[in-house]
């Protein structure tokens, strides 16, 4: 059944996810996940080839969640300068889990060894950059926004986020999240 698949391959995921925050993606392995889960490794190999399989569909649903926000901010009737400072807040909060940190270090580290991964990076930050662009050029032409360079402000953005979320995957002392929430609101 749909709906029992789906599940049980959510299962795999956050049990992975979990795992991750304890000692990092690179060092789990299947029977960990399992263990996790309390799903057996016939199960995981029902939903996944491998544990780069496994890695790719959380990015998968990383990539999901971000769109989702996206698609609700684009079709809300904030001012654009709030969609973008609502995208920008919500980012960062998601940074305060200690497995988003884990998960998004690990896929940059593996974006030279692992070309489909980076492909499918390369293609959400180009997304991400383009629809956040969308926000400045329409911010601009309702005269709420100073008009900028749109490209350079999506990646300007995203760069930010993702930067932010590698910064404390290894330094993790380096800066408080309420800090960056009260810069996030001043820039």
């Amino acid at each position: 059944r749909p709906g029992l698949r789906a599940a049980r391959r959510n299962q795999f995921i956050g049990a992975a996810r979990d795992l991750a925050v304890d000692s990092g993606f690179r060092t789990l392995t299947i029977d960990d996940v399992c263990a996790r889960a309390g799903l057996s490794k016939g199960a995981f190999y029902v939903h996944f080839a491998s544990k780069q399989e496994l890695l790719h569909a959380m990015l998968d649903q990383e990539i999901a969640a971000v769109d989702e926000l996206l698609d609700l901010l684009a079709a809300g009737d904030l001012p654009e300068l709030e969609k973008v400072r609502t995208f920008v807040r919500t980012m960062v909060q998601r940074a305060h889990d200690p497995a988003e940190v884990a998960l998004r270090a690990e896929l940059w580290s593996q974006v030279g060894v692992d070309e489909e991964l980076r492909e499918r990076i390369a293609e959400a930050v180009r997304s991400r950059r383009v629809r956040l662009a969308g926000f400045a050029t329409a911010g601009a032409a309702s005269g709420r926004l100073v008009e900028v360079p749109a490209n350079a402000f999506g990646a300007v953005l995203v760069a930010l986020v993702d930067g932010l979320l590698l910064h404390h995957a290894v330094y993790p002392s380096g800066f408080r999240w309420q800090n960056i929430d009260k810069v996030v609101d001043i820039l």
